[in-house]
């Protein structure tokens, strides 16, 4: 389904654009005028005539230290390094002259004055000192404080437990009472000891 879709989408003509267009020309245009120079170059080049340079030597003596390589001398035995090979690569190349050494100056700068180094004044420091002992004290304070009030915290939570059980008790207590002081109560009381009520 979906190659189906995409095959439509790119089968739908679109609109040419014009800068497009003129972009491609110019493009083409330039690539057609590249591709003359070079088959005019090489139309004109003679190799035979040329001499072949294996080894391209700088224009300028580069300015670093030459290190002349140790060779360990080997023989070696292809047939590929013959004296034929060596004459005519001797014929063919031309000589390079020798990498100069670049002496290194150095060259001694003046020194320079240094910014003045700001530090804090007596005063300064005093009142730094200061501050930091009143955070100090106030933080001190704050933490003695805090253990006061929870110990009261702890405190006052025990002594509103006991309330709550001596409430308990005191309506435990007046329903006794109320109950000892009924008139069934004192009416039972009375004829267990064998007491009458009189008229």
């Amino acid at each position: 389904m979906a190659t189906l879709l995409n095959e439509q989408k790119m089968n739908v003509p679109t609109a040419p654009d014009r800068a497009a267009e003129l972009h491609n020309a110019q493009i083409s245009e330039n690539y057609r005028l590249l591709k003359d120079a070079v088959e005019r170059q090489i139309a004109t080049f003679d190799f035979e005539e040329q001499p072949r340079a294996s080894v391209i030597a700088p224009e300028r003596p580069v300015e670093r230290e030459v290190e002349t390589p140790q060779y360990s001398h080997e023989r070696v035995s292809s047939s590929l390094f013959t004296t034929d090979t060596l004459d005519r690569a001797i014929r063919n190349n031309t000589p390079v002259a020798p990498i100069s050494q670049v002496e290194t100056k150095t060259v001694e700068v003046e020194s320079v004055a240094q910014e003045p180094v700001f530090g804090l004044s007596a005063f300064a420091k005093a009142v730094a000192a200061v501050f930091c002992a009143v955070i100090v004290t106030m933080l001190t304070m704050i933490c003695i404080n805090t253990q006061i009030i929870n110990e009261k915290a702890t405190k006052l939570a025990e002594l509103e437990k006991q309330q709550r059980t001596l409430i308990q008790r005191s309506v435990k207590l007046k329903n006794q009472i109320e109950d000892a002081t009924s008139d069934e109560t004192i009416e039972e009381f009375a004829k267990q000891f064998g007491m009458v009520k009189a008229d």
